[in-house]
């Protein structure tokens, strides 16, 4: 059975003053608390609204930003509690966990890294591995260790956040409006079913994407239709084993490990043309596969999150005076292969 569906409401976008890992997280952290969507309607009537917080004292870096972590405004509580972090720091951690196993995706000085917690209790310190190793920098829960989002050697200069109910994006664009920056998190995946081989007690899967420390480009315009991922910048659920291709991974159900999860399959390029003959535009389910050393089995699909025909990045979907939606492609100023986040 599906779960409830969701609603997505983007933020206004913001501009990066400071192009650093301190600065970014601090454009995120304001981004994020801004409190009226694009839409015209209050965060704080919102059940889509998310309270962000974020970490300037740290002995690491003191003074400077160098975690911001995010949860629900008002969580349902008979859900898995989540948050999402986010961390940058130009002096290296004390021991971190990382989601990417092989030690192809660690800390460096110039990248943006995030991870989801499960189960999560509130913030205590992102700069530690924990006596038990489960690296949460959380109280309470498990965590999926970090994974890069973004690499400062590429300029990002705008903050785009989107928000649900139970997941949330965030996407970092350079000044020509081409995505350099991406991550999804939270319960944005639906398993289909409520066996506890297959989803958390609570029906969910949880989970995290994100695009890899790109140093020289981002979304490739063709990523949808460019195969899984495998040699197309892919924000959207990929694992490789190289470097820095994205990484997605997602909680086993019931347990603090990870398994890898991607695309079933690439997609038909779609263009603009790509409407039904009464000039509808589509939304297309995104089904999703778990991956070992290659594909192993199918894990559910995506909520929310629909194949549609190109768009600009972050542009509304407006069909006779309602908003349906928003673009998620490689560029705000081309058309390309987009995604939908439903409205």
């Amino acid at each position: 059975m599906a779960l409830t569906p969701l609603t997505w409401k983007m933020l206004p976008p913001m501009t990066v003053t400071t192009s650093t890992v301190h600065g970014i997280l601090d454009t995120i952290y304001n981004c994020g608390r801004q409190t009226t969507y694009v839409d015209g309607t209050l965060k704080s009537a919102s059940s889509t609204s998310w309270t962000w917080n974020r970490d300037n004292t740290n002995s690491i870096n003191t003074g400077s930003t160098t975690a911001v972590y995010a949860s629900l405004t008002t969580p349902n509580p008979s859900l898995l509690a989540q948050s999402t972090i986010l961390i940058g720091s130009t002096s290296t951690p004390v021991a971190i966990k990382y989601a990417r196993s092989g030690g192809s995706d660690v800390w460096s000085s110039s990248k943006i890294m995030a991870g989801l917690g499960k189960g999560s209790g509130s913030y205590l310190n992102w700069n530690v591995l924990g006596s038990s190793g489960t690296g949460t920098p959380f109280t309470s829960g498990e965590f999926t260790g970090y994974l890069s989002i973004a690499s400062t050697s590429v300029s990002i200069t705008t903050i785009m956040i989107f928000e649900s109910q139970e997941a949330l994006a965030i996407f970092g664009l350079d000044n020509s409006g081409n995505v350099r920056a991406g991550l999804f998190s939270g319960a944005f995946i639906d398993p289909l079913s409520s066996d506890l081989a297959n989803a958390e007690s609570d029906g969910r899967l949880y989970g995290i994407s994100g695009l890899g420390a790109y140093t020289t480009t981002g979304i490739h315009p063709n990523w949808l239709s460019g195969g899984a991922g495998a040699t197309y910048q892919d924000i959207l659920t990929y694992y490789s084993s190289g470097s820095p291709l994205p990484t997605a991974c997602v909680f086993n159900p019931g347990l603090g490990s990870v398994r890898y999860f991607g695309r079933a399959a690439a997609y038909t390029s779609p263009t603009l043309s790509f409407v039904t003959p009464a000039g509808d535009i589509p939304r297309i389910p995104i089904q999703i596969v778990y991956i070992i050393t290659s594909i192993t089995g199918f894990s559910g699909q995506l909520r929310e999150i629909y194949l549609t025909r190109s768009g600009a990045m972050g542009s509304l979907l407006y069909e006779l005076g309602t908003n349906h939606g928003y673009f998620v492609s490689s560029a705000t100023s081309s058309f390309n292969e987009s995604i939908l986040l439903k409205a």
